[in-house]
């Protein structure tokens, strides 16, 4: 008998898994598609967000921001979870930000924009520089450009 991994060690391990298993399980094994060299960029692309960006939900308030970053506020008024980047991400979701902005604080220099689709797609919007709330929460991709 094997189990998935390798074959079972042991009466006991044998028992137990013939327990555990349902019965008349059948696995399909599915190989992934290749990667396309798009799908690496953006994979590179959030890992390299990852590295200089993080989110918090500590107390509120527009202060919190650090400086040479732009900030996404969950809630008006520099309020709510915030997320802070220095090069942007592709895909806001990774950083659990996908359609949840609702204010913003560039504190980072350049110009930075964010669109509506992840992947940099859809509509673009400039980021103002000082603390503002937004009328939608439409931001899903976010970059300096």
């Amino acid at each position: 008998m094997s189990v998935i991994g390798g074959p079972v060690l042991g009466a006991s391990a044998a028992a137990e898994t013939s327990q555990l298993s349902p019965p008349n399980l059948q696995m399909n094994s599915v190989s992934p598609g290749l990667a396309t060299s798009q799908d690496l960029v953006v994979a590179h692309q959030i890992e390299l967000a990852r590295s200089v960006q993080g989110v918090t939900t500590a107390a509120g308030g527009w202060n919190r921001c650090p400086a040479g970053n732009t900030c996404l506020f969950s809630a008006p008024n520099g309020q709510g979870a915030m997320a802070w980047f220095r090069s942007g991400s592709p895909n806001l979701a990774a950083q659990h930000f996908d359609n949840r902005t609702h204010a913003t604080w560039k504190r980072a220099p350049g110009n930075w924009q964010f669109w509506t689709e992840p992947k940099y797609q859809g509509f673009n919007y400039l980021i103002p520089g000082p603390p503002t709330n937004l009328l939608a929460d439409n931001m899903s991709s976010l970059k300096c450009v």
